[in-house]
């Protein structure tokens, strides 16, 4: 576990602003490895906020061990990431830090539940659902998998049944940076949303609304599906679509 030494010397890091990471991305591009350090030290606290929202159906995996996969996700970000294009580094990192975080749970529990087979199987839904992000840069649902025509629907539910070993925020790609007061700022990103819902249309902001549950009870994508007379993979993509919107319009969380 993090020490609360640690846990002070992390705290040190402030969050960086956009001109900030930027900047030191152009001096690590320029090969001041020195850059990279910084980029992994001042979001630290973005793999922490994640690790700590994860609740593992097993003690048996050790939460400094998920840090140390969150970690090597983040690194995995920062080679990868381009500054040119729209997404925050924040969102992008995201995505790196859940994967490798992920996939240390689903390979662990592979190894004690599933065959030989199963594993291969998932192994390769991984690499299909990073060829898809690398692209899109927007979540992966089982709908995009199926239409791939690559893997059985019995393969594709078991790895995403798998993954909800998980659960997560769904507010967390709004979020720069671990907040103590996680009830404070999860209401001050709730209040961020109303007011940037302006900018939806009302289907866009019946689905933000419903799915992550403000103002109401949140409901799933295929819930959500039959109120519209929609199908889930259409919910999913106005979901994407409107999330993409406010973020242009979001202030980050300090």
């Amino acid at each position: 576990m993090i020490t609360k030494q640690m846990y002070n010397q992390i705290k040190q890091f402030e969050t960086l602003t956009t001109e900030q990471t930027k900047n030191l991305f152009i001096e690590l591009n320029n090969g001041n490895n020195n850059a990279k350090e910084k980029l992994i030290q001042h979001n630290i606290k973005l793999v922490i906020h994640f690790v700590k929202r994860y609740k593992i159906k097993s003690n048996l995996i050790e939460f400094d061990d998920l840090i140390s996969e969150g970690t090597i996700g983040l690194i995995k970000a920062i080679e990868n990431y381009n500054i040119n294009k729209s997404s925050k580094f924040s969102f992008y990192a995201s995505f790196w830090i859940n994967k490798y975080i992920t996939d240390f749970i689903i390979n662990y529990s592979d190894v004690i539940k599933s065959p030989y087979s199963t594993k291969i199987s998932n192994d390769k839904i991984k690499i299909e659902i990073a060829k898809l992000f690398q692209n899109n840069e927007s979540e992966i649902y089982p709908e995009h998998i199926e239409t791939l025509n690559l893997f059985t629907t019995a393969e594709i539910h078991h790895y995403f049944n798998t993954k909800e070993i998980i659960k997560v925020d769904n507010l967390d790609i709004f979020c720069d940076n671990e907040n103590d007061d996680s009830e404070i700022e999860n209401e001050r990103l709730k209040n961020q949303i109303n007011q940037n819902l302006k900018f939806l249309n009302t289907r866009e902001r019946f689905i933000i609304k419903t799915y992550f549950g403000i103002d109401t009870n949140p409901k799933k994508l295929k819930e959500i599906g039959e109120i519209l007379n929609i199908t889930k993979m259409r919910v999913s993509q106005i979901k994407d679509e409107s999330l993409n919107k406010l973020k242009l319009k979001f202030k980050p969380v300090y």
